[in-house]
């Protein structure tokens, strides 16, 4: 017998289609509906497990298709030539290589962003994350992430004319610009929100409205603050309205319903218009918030996921080149779970990164050989991006099973490693700062620059030659991990010359009471051209990075790294591929058992020895793999 939702999704496809196709010329319609032919199915039974059961079903199919029908004919013609090749055939490529920054703080403007192709080219970058340059409410606005209008920047940053041809430019040149999709929430003032709360009834619903605290105060025991700082719990009272509104993240970010499937097209549609702009990837902002149930902590539930694979369909029927890049800092096996082909290809590793600190902090790789032996599979055709910093804090995000299969109490050495990083902790090196201090439990995560974490503002400030150098070689030892353990390596623009965390932003009233400023950086082209000569220890940090980058950019590509004991509790040990690396991520030398005698690609000279100086790393040829060419690390090569 046959699958019934089989055939209803072929009877509704015949009866829709037709009042789409004139829309259409005869040749664009064979191209959307024969991408149709393919995904229809599946993006029908995913509506209708959502929205099935709604009197209006039919009619949220019908819009849905129509989104899509628009956004596939508003694709400019060299889009559409992309979009006929292999989606995502650039993550295969060692060359790939992400950055992310703020386009104000980088550029100036829209207008501006090419001049900074030089940079970018310097380093090899492939893709450009600019955080988001949209239009924001007046004040406060979470860096960003609380959007009044995709459709227009931040006046001082120009318009999305000016951003399309920039990026279009920059695409030429061979760097994919990338932008976010904050799919859990819009800005309090976003064209949605004033609408709803001026009793439009297409809108009313867009959002979760409570007249009283019946609700919430049922809702919110289940809930973890997020942003402790803001106080009260995940609901803010209006009161013009008499109502209270879901706020998980802050009282100006407004949560979307999903439950109404014309939230759902509606987003769609403005994920279209980004993709449109001419972007290589979007990044999807707070994934496991998406759908909200009662009684549970409202994270990643399962309709969470079927929502994002109806944006990824609805992405292959109008513009499938378009990558997904989830981000979700949630426990390690949730935050995989948005990476598979059906979603998101990409998504950031957090557990590798928090795990390259706590092996710095604690001169113990146990943290980090979980995170790569265990932790570090994705299907095939999906990939991480690997990094040590970002825009946003750092949160201790290891599993506690891990921590109590290793015997470590999870909660006391989070509290330890706030400690180390916020320079509390007697012999610390590091000076990042306490963000979202939760005096009820203590909890907190970790603000700071690189730099300023890894120990280079302390040597200055006590200007100690000694330990500035130990700093550049802990810096450089923390990328090697992450540039060679596989996936793809993302930097922090800044990092790479090792820019401090910048205590300007509190004399700024809207930014003082958001610490992640202090390691968002403004991009200074006297900075980085004296590092390019080579001067000082910034000098020495960005040749060492190139140098590690131009390497990886020569090798076949990587995959799943193997670890293996190194007998010494400081040193990380694994083999990727053509590589076997060895990594000292401690400040005392390293005897190690039974290491290679080998080929130092780095290095370009032949290794055996049983010695790591402190936060000494080896990127030496596996015996057991084939050899490699073209392997001149000079940065002239990049």
């Amino acid at each position: 017998m046959s699958d019934w939702i089989s055939q209803a999704a072929s009877e509704a496809w015949q009866r829709l289609a037709p009042m789409q196709q004139t829309r259409f010329s005869a040749a664009e319609w064979a191209e959307f509906s024969a991408r149709a032919e393919t995904k229809w199915e599946q993006l029908f039974r995913l509506l209708h497990l959502l929205y099935g059961w709604r009197y209006d079903f039919a009619w949220s199919l019908n819009e849905i298709l129509d989104v899509a029908a628009t956004g596939y004919l508003e694709r400019r013609k060299p889009h559409r030539r992309v979009d006929r090749e292999p989606r995502g055939e650039f993550l295969k490529d060692q060359s790939t290589l992400w950055a992310m920054t703020y386009l104000d703080l980088y550029a100036g403007n829209a207008q501006k962003l090419p001049d900074r192709l030089d940079h970018l080219q310097s380093l090899g970058i492939t893709h450009l994350h600019l955080l988001p340059p949209y239009a924001v409410p007046e004040g406060a606005n979470d860096g960003g992430y609380a959007v009044s209008d995709y459709r227009r920047l931040r006046p001082d940053l120009g318009t999305t004319k000016q951003l399309r041809r920039s990026v279009d430019k920059l695409r030429i040149e061979g760097v994919g610009v990338v932008l976010d999709l904050v799919c859990n929430h819009t800005a309090a003032d976003h064209t949605w929100a004033r609408a709803a709360l001026d009793g439009d009834p297409q809108f009313a619903d867009f959002y979760y409205f409570f007249p009283d605290r019946t609700l919430p105060d049922q809702l919110s025991p289940h809930l973890r603050p997020i942003f402790p700082d803001r106080g009260g719990d995940a609901f803010t009272w209006l009161p013009e309205k008499k109502l209270w509104v879901w706020t998980t993240f802050h009282s100006y970010q407004w949560d979307l319903n999903y439950r109404n499937p014309r939230v759902l097209a509606a987003v769609a549609g403005e994920m279209l218009y980004l993709a449109n702009l001419g972007v290589a990837a979007i990044r999807m902002d707070a994934t496991p918030f998406l759908w909200k149930e009662p009684g549970t902590s409202c994270e990643n539930r399962p309709e969470a996921h079927f929502v994002l694979q109806i944006l990824r369909l609805i992405a292959d029927l109008a513009c499938p080149s378009v990558v997904f890049l989830s981000e979700a800092i949630v426990h390690p096996d949730d935050v995989a779970s948005y990476v598979n082909p059906a979603e998101c290809e990409l998504g950031y590793n957090p557990l590798l990164m928090t795990s390259v600190w706590d092996a710095l902090a604690t001169e113990d790789v146990r943290f980090l050989v979980t995170a790569l032996r265990e932790r570090f599979a994705l299907p095939s055709g999906c990939h991480w991006l690997t990094y040590l910093r970002s825009h946003d804090d750092i949160g201790w995000g290891f599993a506690d099973e891990d921590a109590l299969q290793m015997g470590v109490d999870p909660r006391l050495h989070r509290r330890y490693l706030n400690g180390f990083y916020s320079g509390a902790f007697p012999g610390s090196f590091a000076r990042g700062e306490l963000f979202q201090h939760h005096q009820q439990t203590g909890d907190a995560r970790i603000s700071g620059a690189l730099a300023s974490l890894a120990g280079l503002e302390s040597a200055f400030q006590d200007v100690d030659p000694a330990a500035t150098d130990l700093a550049v070689d802990r810096i450089l030892a923390a990328f090697a991990v992450t540039i060679f353990a596989g996936g793809i390596p993302l930097l922090m623009l800044g990092d790479e010359i090792g820019s401090l965390s910048n205590h300007s932003y509190r004399a700024d009233p809207l930014l003082a009471a958001d610490n992640r400023w202090s390691h968002r950086h403004r991009f200074s082209e006297e900075a980085f051209a004296q590092a390019a000569l080579g001067i000082g220890p910034e000098g020495r940090l960005l040749a060492g990075v190139q140098s590690l980058l131009v390497l990886r950019r020569s090798l076949p590509p990587l995959g799943q790294p193997r670890t293996f004991a190194t007998g010494h509790r400081a040193t990380i040990g694994f083999e990727n591929g053509p590589i076997t690396v060895l990594v000292n991520l401690g400040q005392s030398v390293a005897i190690l058992e039974n290491p290679p005698a080998t080929h130092d690609f780095l290095r370009n000279e032949d290794w055996q020895n049983n010695v790591l100086a402190p936060y000494e790393f080896r990127i030496l040829a596996n015996p057991g793999f084939g050899s490699v060419s073209n392997t001149d690390t000079s940065p002239e090569n990049g």
